[in-house]
């Protein structure tokens, strides 16, 4: 009885999933399978590129430990500095500090850092502003040739 019933479920499971297992792995061949499996509606709007702008003007100073920079547009206009942020490397004779700038009260980006400023120490600005590429420049802020 057993061996009996056996035989009905397996059956059963043949004409249930017969396609499937004829076709092995590929599935079954009806219209609907050969679908891929995410279809994307791509919108041209969402794919266009956003507006090219200029780097900003960058003008940086060095007062002690602390380093301020102020950035405006190419044209003069001022940059909302609210959502602004910098990563700053300090190269000098005793190595690289890293330090960040964050909005100061004055519109421009500020931050104190552990190095000793010297002649010759060489300044990476890596400056982030909303809803553009990230900006780099490097000063030379107490040598006056450079």
């Amino acid at each position: 009885m057993k061996f009996l019933a056996s035989i009905i479920v397996t059956v059963a499971v043949i004409v249930a999933y017969g396609d499937l297992f004829a076709h092995g792995s590929e599935g079954s061949r009806s219209s609907e399978a050969n679908q891929p499996a995410l279809k994307f509606n791509v919108d041209a709007r969402s794919t266009s590129l956003p507006e090219y702008r200029a780097e900003p003007n960058m003008k940086l100073s060095v007062d002690g430990q602390t380093i301020r920079l102020d950035i405006s547009e190419p044209d003069g206009k001022s940059i909302d500095t609210e959502f602004a942020d910098a990563k700053i490397f300090v190269t000098t004779g005793d190595g690289i500090s890293t330090l960040y700038l964050w909005p100061s009260n004055d519109g421009g980006l500020s931050g104190k850092g552990d190095f000793n400023p010297e002649p010759g120490m060489r300044v990476e600005v890596l400056l982030h502003l909303p809803d553009r590429e990230i900006a780099r420049r490097e000063f030379y802020p107490l040598d006056s040739d450079k």
